[in-house]
């Protein structure tokens, strides 16, 4: 079962070694951390879970467990989870080859279409499914300043496995009664 908490972890993994491949550097975090105030001075990757959704019905299956003695009971449901990666960066009108966020959104959106990242998914049994357009909205920072902050959505499908023990029928004792 991939838990939000999972689906964080594998995303913050797959986006830091992207960045290490690509030879950006930037820190990558879940957005909305608490104690943070401000635009960040350095470069940083933001990520944060917008909402998931259940698809189809959930599977149900019993299946005979030898050793227990009981039934294995198992309830499937397939989920996809949406998450935003977006990125900030300072520029500096004096030093112009500074990557620029939208070169880090671009990269990070690359990141997550790579084999490299579909392969670490896929082992932790989590798909990919779409990576949207780039959007770019504008802002004023804490100094006054316009910052540009784009950012992507990623869809993410996983499933919820429960499996709980049912146990066996030892005794029937018919009761039929005749109805007149």
């Amino acid at each position: 079962m991939a838990t939000e908490s999972a689906l964080a972890i594998l995303l913050q993994t797959a986006l830091t070694a992207g960045l290490t491949v690509r030879g950006l550097t930037a820190t990558v975090q879940k957005n909305q951390q608490p104690r943070q105030q401000g635009v960040p001075s350095a470069a940083v990757i933001l990520f944060h879970h917008v909402g998931t959704v259940n698809v189809g019905w959930p599977f149900r299956g019993d299946v005979w467990n030898a050793v227990s003695g009981k039934f294995d009971h198992t309830e499937t449901q397939n989920r996809e989870s949406r998450y935003q990666i977006g990125a900030l960066a300072p520029q500096s009108p004096s030093d112009p080859t500074l990557p620029t966020p939208a070169d880090f959104c671009l990269a990070m959106a690359a990141v997550m279409q790579s084999e490299v990242t579909l392969a670490l998914f896929l082992a932790a049994n989590v798909g990919v499914q779409h990576v949207t357009d780039i959007r770019s909205t504008y802002f004023v920072d804490d100094k006054g300043q316009n910052e540009e902050s784009p950012a992507f959505d990623v869809v993410l499908s996983h499933q919820d496995i429960f499996v709980t023990a049912t146990p066996r029928i030892n005794v029937i004792t018919p009761n039929v009664k005749t109805v007149l």
